[in-house]
């Protein structure tokens, strides 16, 4: 009796590493990946955009001009600004040494020290021939290669079948991650006909006992 009783202790011994009270891990996200990536990517666009330069509008330019504080205009035409650089008289006046002197980019006062977005490029350049015989304002008009453009082309498609990937993966494992489901099938069987196997041993031998 002893014996079947000894037997009996060992058959429900828990499981080691089966505590249910201990929180799983959640496992680590890859869309936080995603996401340091998609801000790191808008940051150096707008960085790219701007050259470092501060933002203004149209109307504020046009009123540079007719001030004569504007030495050169770089029209980039493919992304549709103007990239303004100061004379030197107009770098002396308080109101645009200040901004020049808060942007760390521009401390050298080389420029372009302002950049804004026009509207219509072709009212933009007749304004601009119209100012240079008028404000001997000097411009050119240029085309950009959209480096950052190239690289988000080239690495989102990549991306997306990582990201579906991953999706599958989950799926197939049930959470458990990538493959696991899949490669613990037969262990799973061999687990569950083990623990059936004893239970029936046990539940006999209590029967025994009783009887």
């Amino acid at each position: 009796m002893e014996k079947k009783k000894e037997e009996t202790k060992k058959t429900f011994k828990p499981k080691i590493g089966g505590n249910s009270n201990n929180n799983p891990k959640k496992p680590f996200s890859f869309y936080w990946i995603y996401a340091i990536v998609g801000i790191a990517l808008l940051s150096l666009q707008l960085l790219n955009w701007s050259g470092g330069a501060s933002v203004i509008t149209e109307a504020e330019f046009e009123a540079m001009v007719m001030n004569n504080d504007v030495e050169e205009v770089i029209v980039v035409k493919n992304k549709g600004i103007a990239k303004v650089t100061l004379t030197k008289e107009a770098l002396a006046k308080e109101e645009h040494a200040r901004k020049i002197k808060n942007n760390s980019v521009n401390a050298s006062k080389n420029g372009p020290h302002y950049t804004f977005e026009f509207n219509s490029l072709d009212n933009f350049d007749k304004e601009l021939k119209k100012w240079s015989e008028e404000k001997n304002l000097k411009y050119k008009t240029i085309t950009e290669e959209d480096w950052l453009g190239g690289i988000i082309g080239f690495m989102l498609p990549i991306l997306i079948i990582i990201g579906i990937w991953m999706f599958l993966m989950k799926r197939m494992s049930g959470g458990a991650g990538p493959g696991g489901q899949i490669f613990n099938i037969g262990k799973s069987k061999a687990q569950l006909f083990d623990k059936e196997k004893s239970i029936k041993v046990t539940f006999d031998d209590v029967a025994g006992l009783e009887g």
